[in-house]
Formats: C-alpha cells, sequence, structure tokens
C-alpha cells in the first residue's frame, strides 16, 4: 500500500542567505522583487563583496521537500542539462550528528569528505538519469569529493570524485511545471535583461529521488545540499526523523502524517 502525502518543505536558508552564519558577508543578489518561496531561495542566487553572480530562472535552485518517501529537488535550474558554465553536480545526504562544514571556501578537485562534511551518501546526479536509476555512493571518511569554482559562496561540496565504500542505486524521477508550482515564484515580471526567452515562460523543474535506500533512527537529523558546478546557487535542507518510523521506506505510511507538522521557516 502506497499513501501519498502532502508534500513537505525542508529547505533551510543556506550559507549567504540572510539570518545566518555567513562563510562570506555581501549582499543578496536577488530579482522579480527579492527572494521568497521556502527559506527565501526563490528568485535569489548567491553573492559576497565585489562579486554578483548570474541572475535569472534558468540558475535558481528552490526548494527541497519530501513526499512520499522521496526527496523534490525543485527550480528553475535544468537539472539534466545545467546552464553554460554551471554543470550539475550531486545530491550530498549526511544522517545525525552536527551539520556538515561548508569550507574549504576554494575550488579543489580533491577534498577528503571526513575532515569538513562528514558525508554519508552521495546520490550521483552530474552523470544524468535517463535510465530512471542512478547510482548512491556510501560514503567514509577517506571518500574524496570536488567542490564548486567559486567555494568563497559557501555552497561546498558540489560533487564525488571517488571512494573505496559500496555502490548502491535508487530511482529518481524528472518532470516540469509552468509558474506558481509548489508556491513558488517565475521570473514574469523580471527585468528583460537578464531574461532569456524561453526562461520567460517560467518553467520549473522537480528531480525526485527515491530514498528508499536510507535507514533511519528516529529522532536522528538528515542534511541534504546541492549546488552546481559554478556555486551560483545552493540549496541546504535539514529533517529530523520523529518518533514513529525508522526508514524512509515507510515515510509514507508511517511517518506521513507526522511529517506534515514538521515545517521550516
Amino acid at each position: 500500500m502506497v499513501i501519498h502525502v502532502q508534500a513537505v518543505n525542508i529547505t533551510v536558508t543556506d550559507f549567504t542567505g540572510p539570518g545566518v552564519n555567513q562563510p562570506v558577508s555581501g549582499p543578496l543578489w536577488v530579482w522579480n522583487g527579492g527572494p521568497g518561496g521556502a527559506a527565501n531561495e526563490d528568485n535569489e542566487t548567491e553573492a559576497t563583496v565585489g562579486v554578483r553572480t548570474p541572475q535569472g530562472q534558468k540558475w535558481d535552485l528552490e526548494m527541497f521537500a519530501i513526499e512520499s518517501g522521496s526527496l523534490k529537488i525543485v527550480g528553475g535550474y535544468d537539472f539534466i542539462k545545467g546552464v553554460t558554465g554551471a554543470t550539475p553536480g550531486d545530491l550530498f545526504i549526511k544522517v545525525g550528528g552536527a551539520p556538515p562544514s561548508h569550507e574549504p571556501l576554494n575550488y579543489s578537485s580533491r577534498i577528503i569528505n571526513g575532515p569538513y562534511y562528514g558525508y554519508d551518501y552521495a546520490v550521483d546526479l552530474s552523470h544524468g538519469f535517463s535510465t530512471g536509476k542512478v547510482n548512491v555512493y556510501d560514503l567514509g571518511p577517506s571518500s574524496v569529493l570536488q567542490t564548486a569554482e567559486n567555494d568563497f559562496f559557501g555552497s561546498n561540496p558540489w560533487k564525488f570524485y571517488s571512494t573505496p565504500e559500496a555502490i548502491l542505486s535508487t530511482a529518481v524521477a524528472y518532470a516540469t511545471y509552468g509558474a506558481g508550482y509548489r508556491g513558488l515564484l517565475g521570473d514574469g515580471n523580471s527585468s528583460p535583461q537578464f531574461l532569456a526567452a524561453w526562461e520567460k515562460t517560467d518553467r520549473h523543474n522537480e528531480l525526485s529521488i527515491d530514498l528508499d535506500f536510507l535507514a533511519i533512527e528516529p529522532g536522528t537529523p538528515i542534511y541534504f545540499s546541492y549546488t552546481m558546478g559554478c556555486g551560483n546557487d545552493m540549496l541546504k535542507g535539514i529533517l529530523t526523523v520523529p518518533d514513529g518510523g525508522a526508514t524512509f521506506a515507510l515515510l509514507g505510511i508511517a511517518l506521513g502524517g507526522l511529517l506534515l507538522i514538521r515545517q521550516h521557516p
């Protein structure tokens, strides 16, 4: 039996957002009336002193949500093709413990997982998902990751590089929607100077990742992180599994009703 429940926003304000302990100081780079949506991540990309990232719907990572045992990643960003100079990254997941670090704040193609992040899984989204299945790397302390080119935005890490650990797999699905999807804004009212013609369709993209490979103890925090190659925008999410269920495979049944009360600003 599968019970479908309302999607639950688990997005938290990223490392360069307002009201957070920022690794760098500087103004938000916003458009279309300013940030909004989940944790002020809609219509916002990263910025720091002296550096402004490209604006626009095609760069925008907007929401993490949980629905019926799957993680939803939503944005104007194209999770398959990316954008010129901003190729898709991998999804990183940490189970339990303290929140992962965003450091180091410089580009590196070889960063050891343990000293900085402690991520437990990397879902391989950077190599495409036309088959409906992707690899999931079971990370250890010595696993090697790659950071984004503009790490001074605090968007790390970008994608998986190598690991001695096991390889799993999980199902993924991809869909596109119009403006206003899941309460998110489009760019229809934005200043035209930074809108490509196709962006004016206000397209939203949703990537769904089956999380049934996770087995979680109740009360455990789970941290999610995603960014594109240049670090132009990032998404961070946190979910604490409530008492009443121990696995994500049961999310649609055992945890569904409880998750509806777990909301992040």
